[in-house]
């Protein structure tokens, strides 16, 4: 055929086929049939059980930049300190018992909201008495109650203030009434 072509013979078929020279060693098959043949006869090694692999006890070649540095300018020596003002509230949020709490409402109320009856979803323990009004009640089971996120919404206790605090009353009332 062309000079800078070479005849080579299937491995799958048997046929004859032309390539160029750069490919005369690594050409096995004619077409791509013939190669999806070839794989399916013989897959390709995805490694060898028993054997390390290739880069195993090799040095990288680059020295990782903060190597040694960890904790240095952390904390007050961090030049974006502010004096510890994180939120009384949210520190109390993050602790492992008020996780306990919310983790003990949820399973008395069955993981369903104590309203509505949905099982699952989007739930959330919210205090009966206000977390913000009644500090002594923060960590109290029997000051909780599992709702969904809508029927949360509803209640006189939602968000940053409550809206009545003589209807609190009367809810807590109610649930110790029901409960004895």
């Amino acid at each position: 055929m062309v000079k800078s072509q070479v005849e080579k013979i299937c491995f799958t078929c048997g046929n004859s086929f032309w390539v160029r020279k750069y490919r005369a060693t690594s050409a096995k098959v004619c077409s791509h049939s013939c190669r999806s043949g070839l794989l399916q006869a013989n897959p390709p090694k995805k490694g060898v059980k028993g054997r390390p692999a290739w880069n195993l006890g090799k040095k990288l070649h680059y020295d990782v930049w903060n190597k040694g540095l960890k904790g240095i300018r952390a904390g007050a020596e961090s030049h974006l300190w502010k004096g510890g003002i994180t939120p009384l509230r949210q520190k109390i949020r993050s602790t492992f018992e008020y996780r306990q709490w919310r983790k003990a409402v949820f399973e008395r109320d069955n993981y369903t909201c104590v309203f509505c009856k949905i099982r699952g979803g989007w739930l959330e323990a919210d205090h009966i008495k206000p977390f913000a009004i009644y500090p002594e009640l923060r960590l109290n089971i029997e000051n909780g109650r599992t709702l969904c996120k809508p029927c949360h919404k509803t209640t006189d206790t939602y968000g940053r203030y409550s809206k009545n605090r003589e209807g609190v009353e009367q809810i807590w009332n109610q649930q110790q009434t029901q409960q004895s």
